[in-house]
């Protein structure tokens, strides 16, 4: 068989085995079926709620201190 014709068969197959193989990964992913929007979830607990049960949802804690309106800038060593 010539080389180059062989090095082209290669290639070939290897492509289609390659593109066969991306098909049968991506054909895998999701969810069957039609899409559809949850029933409507009143007296469910909410994700803080569960998290932390009786209390209400944690905050972001904020910061009373502040820098000084007047501090020198960072010097940067050589």
């Amino acid at each position: 068989m010539f080389p180059r014709l062989k090095s082209i068969l290669v290639t070939r197959t290897l492509a289609q085995v390659t593109a066969l193989a991306a098909l049968g990964v991506l054909s895998g992913c999701g969810q069957r079926g039609p899409l559809f929007l949850p029933p409507d979830s009143t007296g469910q607990a909410s994700l803080p709620q569960t998290l932390r049960p009786g209390g209400s949802p944690a905050t972001a804690p904020t910061s009373t201190t502040s820098p000084p309106a007047s501090a020198p800038a960072p010097v940067r060593a050589p």
